[in-house]
Order: C-alpha cells, then structure tokens, then sequence
C-alpha cells in the first residue's frame, strides 16, 4: 500500500512539472511571436516611408506646381512629414499653390529634423 502511495505522488509531481514546463513555453512563444510582430510592422512601416520619400531627396526631378499641391495635400495630416515652400523665405504651413502655377517647376530637397521629414521644394 505504501508503496502505491508513492507512486502516485511521484506521477503527480511529474505532471505537475510538466505542466509548468508546458505554460512556460507556451508563454514564452506568444511573448516572442508579438515582439517579432511589433518588430516587424515597425521596419516595414520605416522602410516604406523611406522608399515614398526618396524620391524627394537630393532630387534632380523637376515637380511640377501641382506636385507640390499634392504633395502638401498628401502629408496634411502627417506629423512626421512637413512640406516647405522655400520662395524667398521658408514657409511651411499655409502653402497654396494657384492654378496658374501648377506648370511652374520646382525642386526638392529631404531634410531630417528630429525624427521630422522636411520635404522642401524650391521654384527652378
């Protein structure tokens, strides 16, 4: 009888380590599959943003007015992107752009200022 016991608290502590082992596990992938998740969204929303603003970096292409029109309609709402109109003096809010300069020609330039992208187009 004793011996049965035993055997029984012996089982019973074995399935009992099992499954601490088992939670274990089990936490430990769901914790590292969202980091990987978190990771991964962030490098491919940073990547993105990089290929959509290169265009504007250093840029020997010329933008039209309503480029730039479209350009400032786009990053509106964007608090991470500001587009500059640099005319004699560098304004960056209230850019309007008149219908008879949408064929005017501009270029631009890409400045980093803490984490903003300044997108700063010049009249050519």
């Amino acid at each position: 009888m004793d011996e049965i016991g035993t055997r029984a608290v012996i089982i019973g502590v074995g399935i009992l380590v099992t499954l601490i082992i088992v939670t274990v596990v089990i936490f430990e992938f769901t914790e590292i599959q969202r980091a990987y998740r978190i990771t991964a969204e962030t490098d491919i929303s940073f990547e993105e943003r990089l290929d959509e603003l290169d265009k504007y970096r250093d840029s020997n292409n010329d933008f039209t007015g309503l480029d730039v029109k479209n350009t400032v309609a786009k990053y509106k709402e964007n608090k991470l992107i500001e587009v500059c109109l640099q005319d004699g003096t560098l304004r960056c809010s209230d850019i309007n752009i008149d219908t008879r300069d949408y064929n005017k020609k501009y270029k631009s330039n890409l400045e980093q200022i803490n984490n903003i992208s300044r997108i700063i187009f010049t009249a050519r």
